[in-house]
């Protein structure tokens, strides 16, 4: 018998007791049908909660709450109610049951089957869905816009299926119907608060009653589906991506709480980016993670280094590589979520930080771009461009959040890394680019984090001096 992979449940990862051989007429099977509870419909939405005051989230992954060795699919002698197949289960002896032996707990991740069925049914209700399972570029940050994270653990699962057997000589057939009852427990998690808000429990209930080669397949995404259906229906989960949404835009909208950091200023350059140019590439970093990277630049001597939080993500500490090839462990001392930006320490001193201008640029100023798009090995590239325009991004209601819309080229692994003046002198952030409507990026539809803002997000202060309100 075979599967299809959901992530942790692979092929095989089952046991099926059968008979040994196919005989015309078998009496080996002893197998009675396991009760399915009753599933009720899913109520209508809560109207009073409209998708608009629903605040966007994203899926984490399912995991397995089932013992090893817990049966969980019954081949039933005398066939299913409802499900359809020649000579069902005929070839089956003694008890005849699946029982769950998937050797990891994790079943799939957010682009996976069972994520890409949640996607496919929340977004069908009109939730706004960060990250799209499909999506191919950029796919942290869309799945750094949501504020809550949804995991599902899989209590409990019972099905009752047929194995169509051959008309003539009764060997049996790859071919399945039959039912599933499965109980999901869901935790909501608050990315800002960090911290779980609500646990829910939903039942899900699917059959299928044609026989098909991928039927058990089928029938667990089906019923995994209508469990999520319950989901989106269930009030008290409608109620906890809306409740706490005021404190959430209000922790988007704030800098962080930790005392003022206080670096030393470094005086402005005067001098065209050509003749700096050597100074800025050596104090541009890459923040290498192992299994991707990103960009960022030193503000100060003692090792204080800028880049963005979706770069950084929950880790506590980074590889940082300069431009000499030198490679050393970063501390991550601070991020801010919706500012999407993060500070890292490098234990090293004398080093050249980059001059930062508080100052916003006008629309039509030359920006230079540097980081390490696509890989590691493109480390120090150079682009240049205009600013496009200076715009607020909405993050709530009543709250925004400044970006400077440039078209100096980036690609993936620009994140963090600084967007320079024709001066040479720091004036924001890399970010974000815009994705065409095939999901390739634009390269010129980009938005930079001003540095003004980025510093006051994290309580930084140059020499100690009030920072400008952004």
């Amino acid at each position: 018998m075979q599967f299809l992979r959901v992530s942790g449940l692979r092929r095989g990862a089952f046991v099926l007791a059968l008979c040994g051989t196919a005989t015309l007429v078998s009496a080996c099977n002893t197998t009675k049908a396991v009760s399915i509870p009753t599933v009720q419909a899913p109520e209508s939405p809560d109207l009073s909660v409209s998708m608009a005051e629903t605040r966007p989230f994203s899926f984490a992954k399912a995991i397995s709450g089932i013992r090893y060795g817990t049966p969980i699919i019954y081949f039933p002698a005398g066939g299913v109610d409802g499900a359809n197949g020649i000579r069902c289960n005929q070839s089956h002896s003694g008890e005849s049951k699946i029982t769950w032996s998937a050797t990891s707990r994790e079943l799939s991740g957010w682009s996976g089957n069972v994520g890409t069925v949640f996607y496919d049914v929340m977004s069908g209700r009109g939730f706004d869905l960060a990250g799209n399972p499909d999506q191919l570029f950029n796919v942290d940050d869309a799945l750094g816009r949501a504020d809550f994270q949804i995991g599902a653990r899989i209590e409990e699962i019972r099905g009752n299926f047929c194995q169509e057997h051959h008309w003539y000589d009764a060997h049996p057939l790859d071919s399945f119907s039959g039912e599933m009852y499965m109980r999901v427990r869901w935790a909501v998690y608050d990315v800002l608060a960090r911290r779980e808000v609500a646990s829910i429990e939903t039942e899900g209930y699917a059959i299928h009653a044609d026989p098909e080669s991928t039927g058990i397949f089928d029938v667990f995404l089906d019923s995994f589906g209508s469990a999520t259906e319950a989901l989106a229906s269930n009030p008290a989960f409608l109620e906890s991506i809306r409740k706490q949404s005021a404190a959430v835009q209000e922790a988007a909208a704030k800098p962080l709480s930790d005392d003022v950091l206080v670096i030393n200023r470094v005086d402005l350059s005067t001098k065209p980016f050509r003749d700096v140019m050597p100074q800025r590439l050596e104090s541009a970093v890459v923040i290498d993670l192992g299994n991707g990277h990103g960009s960022g630049f030193l503000i100060s001597e003692d090792g204080y280094i800028l880049t963005n939080r979706h770069v950084v993500g929950e880790r506590d500490s980074v590889k940082v590589r300069f431009r000499n090839g030198l490679t050393i462990d970063g501390q991550v001392i601070r991020r801010h979520q919706r500012r999407d930006v993060a500070l890292v320490k490098v234990p090293i001193s004398g080093l050249a930080p980059m001059p930062l201008r508080l100052e916003y640029p006008l629309p039509t100023d030359t920006v230079y771009a540097i980081g390490a798009p696509v890989m590691t090995d493109l480390q120090s590239t150079i682009t240049k461009g205009a600013v496009s325009a200076l715009r607020n991004d909405k993050i709530s209601n009543d709250a925004t959040l400044p970006v400077i819309q440039a078209d100096a080229a980036i690609h993936g692994g620009n994140s963090g890394g600084p967007l320079l003046d024709e001066n040479g002198n720091v004036i924001g952030i890399t970010m974000y680019t815009i994705l065409d409507s095939d999901g390739s990026p634009t390269n010129t539809l980009n938005g930079f984090i001003p540095i003004a803002s980025a510093l006051e997000f994290l309580q930084i202060s140059p020499t100690g001096k009030p920072l400008p309100n952004s």
